[in-house]
């Protein structure tokens, strides 16, 4: 009874920060060049699909190394001032990757871009963690994030379509990417309305957190179930990766219009963001790796079928 007056009182949308994560997160998803970002590079700039992957790989590895270091930063600065550096980063990548002209200009952007996904990674979420915490209900934090992610895949799903639609109109796609950036201003002053304590007395020391961390890795390495864990999350992110930033030079080499990369990326945010929903409320913890396994053979099934399928068809597999 209790915990039911609780809910209504403190509901998702009351707990605090939890709904400015959630409206930034919309904002942030909310891009109109996201479903053709890889035509603009590649046919608008002149770069090969080989620089593209490139230009990813330097994202992802500059947020990869920059992941424990900005973790460290935030615990001494704070995630709201966390979240706000990476918007005015990632405002500079962008300005790059409009008006430049050269594959070392795109590479700038990327090691840009990668340092705000680390810097952004988690600082919101975790500052909404905090107040659930704080309450005792670390439990009710699942609920959470499920609507988080799938808000943000909601929101990318239709600026896709309304981006890859207007692009198909003639509206020049380095104009969808420059529209980005009054977005990423407005993500910097909405981070401002984050409530956050920051005490730099009770901060850890970069040599303390590193300690932490060595010794919790050699905690997590013993443990049998967090390593499948993590192995098959690896598995399943490098899998999504491979898809969400490929299936734009798939469409190319198939001819596929402008606008149908809109309604794939609409379909993939639906893929994605609507499990979220149902997920963590009818899905036992002990069947995920069951799950995973069979998702990853699907997935390997399904590449090799788009392989020779080679056509519209294969890019739905």
């Amino acid at each position: 009874m209790i915990n039911n007056e609780l809910d209504k009182k403190l509901g998702l949308w009351k707990m605090e920060n939890a709904k400015l994560a959630i409206w930034l997160t919309c904002v942030r998803h909310f891009s109109l060049s996201g479903a053709v970002f890889s035509v603009f590079f590649i046919l608008d700039r002149g770069f090969s699909v080989a620089d593209f992957a490139i230009f990813q790989t330097v994202v992802r590895l500059s947020q990869a190394a920059l992941e424990i270091p900005s973790g460290i930063f935030a615990d001494k600065f704070g995630r709201r001032r966390s979240v706000m550096i990476s918007r005015v980063l990632v405002v500079a990548a962008f300005v790059l990757i409009a008006w430049g002209a050269s594959l070392p200009m795109m590479l700038v952007a990327a090691i840009l871009d990668g340092i705000a996904m680390a810097l952004y990674s988690d600082s919101d979420t975790s500052l909404v963690y905090d107040s659930y915490k704080k309450l005792g209900r670390s439990k009710d934090y699942p609920k959470f994030i499920a609507v988080y992610n799938a808000m943000g895949m909601a929101s990318f799903g239709v600026a896709s379509v309304i981006g890859a639609s207007l692009a198909a109109a003639g509206v020049p796609i380095v104009w969808l990417i420059v529209s980005r950036i009054p977005l990423f201003i407005l993500q910097y002053f909405m981070a401002k309305g984050f409530r956050e304590k920051v005490s730099k007395a009770a901060a850890p020391k970069a040599s303390q957190t590193l300690r932490h961390l060595k010794a919790t890795w050699g905690q997590v390495l013993k443990h049998r179930g967090l390593v499948k864990i993590i192995y098959f999350h690896s598995i399943i992110l490098g899998a999504n990766l491979v898809v969400w930033a490929f299936y734009q030079p798939y469409g190319l080499a198939i001819n596929m219009s402008l606008a149908g990369f809109g309604w794939i990326a609409l379909l993939f945010a639906v893929a994605e963001g609507f499990p979220q929903f149902i997920a963590y409320k009818y899905v036992r913890a002990g069947g995920f790796s069951k799950m995973y396994v069979i998702l990853i053979l699907l997935i390997g099934l399904l590449h090799v079928g788009a392989f020779f399928l080679q056509n519209m068809a294969g890019l739905c597999y």
